[in-house]
């Protein structure tokens, strides 16, 4: 009995308090509807009075800062003919309107770069004349085995000669051997 005449006596303490805002709620927390209610109406006036506020400060503001600026001003001049120089500053990456891949018939490694039309190294994005040499390759593999090549050829070379002089041997050795018997040899077809 005690705790509802304190919240009896709390909520007329209340009402006098509501009566001056000007709001009339039945005061039963516990329903969420009427708290909603309750809590829209009392926030209106706090929000529109911040708004004020606000809007007094931030006038009174522009008010201060342009009280003491001058008015516009203009520059003029006399219009006269002459070349316009304009200087234009950038910043980015610029992209070439084509890029080319090149490749080699060959592979291995790169002894050294060739040099590109501003005789600088060629790298990526150098700018080149046809026909300019781009790179020049390793090329002790290649006379290793141009080297093995050549000696083959010689080797096929003399076994050729050598088959050459077994074929001459055993000709006249059949031309022999038939003349020992008594015949006569058939004519060289070599």
């Amino acid at each position: 009995m005690d705790d509802k005449f304190v919240i009896l006596k709390s909520l007329r303490f209340h009402q006098s308090l509501f009566n001056l805002i000007s709001l009339k709620c039945d005061f039963i927390c516990f329903a969420p509807r009427n708290c909603w209610q309750f809590m829209q109406r009392f926030l209106k006036i706090p929000v529109i009075a911040v708004v004020a506020v606000l809007l007094a400060i931030g006038s009174g503001a522009w008010w201060w800062h342009t009280r003491n600026s001058s008015p516009w001003s203009y520059r003029t001049a006399t219009v006269s003919r002459g070349d316009v120089a304009a200087t234009i500053s950038a910043s980015g990456t610029i992209e070439p309107v084509e890029v080319v891949d090149v490749g080699a018939q060959v592979a291995g490694l790169i002894k050294s770069f060739g040099t590109d039309i501003n005789s600088k190294t060629v790298d990526y994005g150098s700018v080149v004349d046809e026909g300019a040499v781009l790179a020049n390759i390793d090329d002790s593999v290649y006379v290793a085995d141009l080297s093995v090549a050549k000696a083959g050829e010689l080797s096929a070379t003399a076994n050729l000669e050598q088959m050459s002089a077994k074929l001459d041997q055993a000709e006249a050795r059949v031309a022999e051997l038939l003349e020992r018997m008594g015949r006569t040899p058939p004519a060289n077809s070599s």
